[in-house]
């Protein structure tokens, strides 16, 4: 994103002179196909739940292609678009932005990636990068002072630990040095033992249980159970842990974290939505874990309302462009002549959604407040509600 010196002036978008006409850029061909298509029947669901004259919905197909997504833009536009929702992926996003920019049209897209935010390009996916945040908020205000990240090697992995870098800075709490390893490796245990630093903590310990020998006074009983209390510790210098990953590679380092005594009650283990997934909540290396993701009410309603509706479970993402037509539709109700302005869009009070409460800001992001969970018995333990409005806090 290009920054100026000067000040940005507010987006003006054209004014509706009938219904407010809404182009949705998806996929509905190509590899995305079935995400598209989700997006599509969750769109229309919200456009039929809001049951306005004054909103136009206008789908074109990008083909998953950036190429595409600008002419379809480009199309949108020509037919009297005054909001362009979409596209899914980055890529396609960055080819957009520039058709929509000049045309003084806004855009919300459902990327989560926060690099392709701009002036009017809001970016509407669910952000780790506030998961993150939110995680670490809960486990500072549980007593947890010194944070350290084990994060895949990728471009990914190391922007969530940015974000870890950049939460703790702002609690006032410690950030230990990260630990990366190579995702999809069949064997993980050379990068979770290095990042346990087992062989400094091993010495450290077994030096002081040395000097403990013979002793049967009541110092060293307390001495020794401390030291079995710090193993999961040793002088690694953290009590928090994020694992900002998913899937099979996650699960992979999480197995291991018994092994090199990287678990509770000694080190809390964080992570984000990704984990939201039955097979990560039957990792037995996750137990007692703690991690970020939508309350589950209002996403349950939906999906068993798509269902109904379609004849199928939804996809993890079709809740978006519910929201988006939902945030569409209130504007339109509360400023017909001109819904979509920056001001209107970026009202610091935010909006209720199926996925939380959440609001953009002026730069092009946004934010929006999570539920926190316990991982227990295979299963998500609400333990933390997420935050009904902006500044209260879910600690």
């Amino acid at each position: 994103m290009t920054t100026t010196t000067a000040p940005a002036e507010p987006l003006a978008a054209p004014a509706p002179t009938g219904p407010a006409t809404v182009a949705l850029l998806l996929p509905l061909s190509g590899e995305r196909a079935v995400l598209g298509r989700d997006l599509l029947d969750a769109a229309t669901l919200a456009l039929f739940d809001l049951g306005r004259d004054d909103l136009l919905l206008l789908p074109k197909d990008t083909g998953g292609a950036p190429a595409q997504a600008a002419a379809m833009a480009t199309a949108a536009l020509a037919e009297g678009a005054h909001l362009v929702l979409g596209p899914v992926v980055a890529p396609e996003v960055g080819a957009v932005a520039p058709v929509a920019t000049a045309a003084g049209v806004p855009m919300v897209a459902f990327s989560s990636d926060r690099r392709v935010a701009a002036d009017g390009v809001f970016v509407f996916g669910l952000a780790p990068e506030d998961q993150i945040d939110q995680v670490v908020a809960y486990a500072a205000g549980q007593g947890r002072t010194r944070f350290a990240a084990l994060a895949p090697d990728t471009d990914t992995g190391r922007i969530m630990v940015r974000a870890l870098a950049a939460s703790t800075a702002l609690r006032g709490v410690l950030m230990a040095q990260p630990g990366y390893y190579e995702p999809g490796a069949i064997d993980q245990n050379g990068a979770v033992g290095a990042f346990a630093n087992m062989g400094t903590r091993g010495s450290a310990i077994a030096l002081q249980r040395a000097s403990l020998e013979g002793r049967d006074d009541k110092a060293a009983h307390v001495a020794r159970v401390r030291l079995d209390q710090a193993a999961g510790l040793g002088e690694l210098g953290y009590d928090a842990v994020l694992l900002p990953d998913a899937g099979s590679s996650l699960r992979s380092v999480a197995a291991l974290l018994p092994f090199f005594d990287i678990a509770a009650p000694g080190v809390q283990v964080l992570g984000t939505a990704d984990w939201d997934d039955p097979k990560t909540l039957a990792e037995p290396g996750l137990t007692g874990a703690w991690f970020a993701a939508p309350d589950p009410a209002l996403k349950t309603a939906f999906a068993q309302r798509f269902e109904a509706a379609f004849g199928r479970k939804p996809r993890a993402r079709a809740s978006l462009a519910y929201d988006a037509i939902a945030l569409a539709g209130a504007l339109v109700a509360t400023a017909p002549e001109a819904p979509f302005t920056t001001d209107r869009l970026t009202r610091p009070s935010g909006f209720a959604g199926i996925d939380g409460v959440f609001r953009f800001h002026a730069d092009g992001t946004s934010q929006r407040t999570f539920a926190i969970y316990e991982v227990r018995e295979g299963t998500a333990q609400l333990i933390a509600p997420a935050a009904t409005s902006f500044g209260t806090p879910t600690q």
